[in-house]
């Protein structure tokens, strides 16, 4: 039976809570202005900052205090330049940097020049440093390293001699240009020249015309000439015996020559190649179907030997059946 105190509170009925009274409505909060607590805090964080006087740390703080101060943004030149020295151009797309010369190492040549450049033309004529080292080219071949980024091709520092051969001429600019190069006349030329320049050097010319080897081993040739002899004050013949002078390089016809020349050069590579190619192709080809061939024959040597193994195993029970079936020992 059920207790009767058990009985008595289950007979009472559950209490529900009492409902929560209502929170009386609240205005809507009004913004406060926090920049005074964020710049304590700021001041705070910067206070209990720990300073960091490593050496990799404080080097890292010079190379960027030197970036600060010898480099700018994008837009027009600074306000103590008026344009690039190197290139002209009064508004540079690549920022700016300074050219500071370097005591014993940089001294002051026609492509020295010290000022605000164009960030394009700087680090063609002061590169950065690339792992801690850098190689900065001499004036002899810095006209021709410009011209080569300027046109994006491979670096060739013989780029400007080798236009001297069709009559051009590239100068640094000494006013404001409408952009870069502007006061170059015949861009569109160079820019051809700069392009058989980059089809030469894959070939393994340079800006000089090849080697005539029939002029080189031409024997001299003897000529009679009449000269004037100041001694007797008489005009008398003479055998002279000199070299025939050889052929300027710079005409058109030669450097037509040339151009076949290395068009020539440049198929015949790019045949060799594709030979080459070919042969490599066929090689690993070749290779590879040994390897196959080795794999198959693998795989039925491990059969063949497992299935001699086996046989071996069977005829030696045979054997010793027959032998305990005779009553013999083995």
């Amino acid at each position: 039976m059920m207790s009767r105190r058990k009985k008595s509170r289950n007979s009472q009925p559950e209490q529900q809570p009492a409902p929560a009274p209502e929170a009386p409505p609240t205005a809507d909060p009004q913004p406060v202005d926090n920049s005074a607590l964020l710049d304590r805090l700021a001041a705070l964080e910067k206070a209990m900052e720990v300073e960091d006087v490593g050496p990799v740390v404080q080097l890292r703080r010079q190379r960027a205090a030197e970036e600060a101060r010898t480099t700018r943004p994008a837009g027009p030149a600074p306000a103590n330049a008026t344009h690039c020295p190197y290139c002209g151009t009064p508004d540079s797309t690549t920022g700016w940097r300074l050219l500071e010369v370097i005591p014993g190492g940089w001294t002051q040549t026609e492509g020295s020049r010290t000022g605000w450049a164009c960030r394009t033309c700087a680090d063609v004529a002061l590169p950065p440093y690339v792992n801690g080292s850098r190689s900065i080219p001499n004036s002899y071949d810095l006209r021709s390293l410009l011209i080569s980024a300027h046109f994006g091709v491979s670096p060739l520092r013989w780029l400007a001699r080798f236009g001297g051969r069709y009559g051009l001429v590239w100068e640094y600019a000494t006013k404001p240009g409408t952009g870069p190069w502007s006061h170059v006349p015949e861009l569109d030329r160079w820019e051809h020249v700069a392009t058989l320049a980059e089809s030469r050097d894959q070939v393994g010319m340079a800006a000089g015309p090849p080697m005539d080897w029939d002029w080189y081993f031409r024997p001299p040739v003897t000529t009679v000439e009449r000269r004037y002899d100041f001694t007797l004050g008489v005009t008398r013949s003479e055998l002279v015996t000199q070299h025939e002078p050889r052929r300027d390089s710079s005409t058109p016809e030669c450097l037509a020559e040339e151009e076949q020349l290395v068009e020539e050069l440049l198929k015949a590579k790019r045949r060799k190649e594709k030979e080459d190619q070919a042969a490599a192709s066929a090689a690993a080809a070749r290779k590879a179907r040994a390897e196959e061939v080795r794999r198959h024959y693998l795989e039925h040597r491990k059969s063949l030997d497992e299935q001699h193994k086996a046989a071996r195993a069977d005829l030696r029970a045979q054997y010793l059946a027959v032998l305990e079936h005779e009553g013999l020992q083995p």
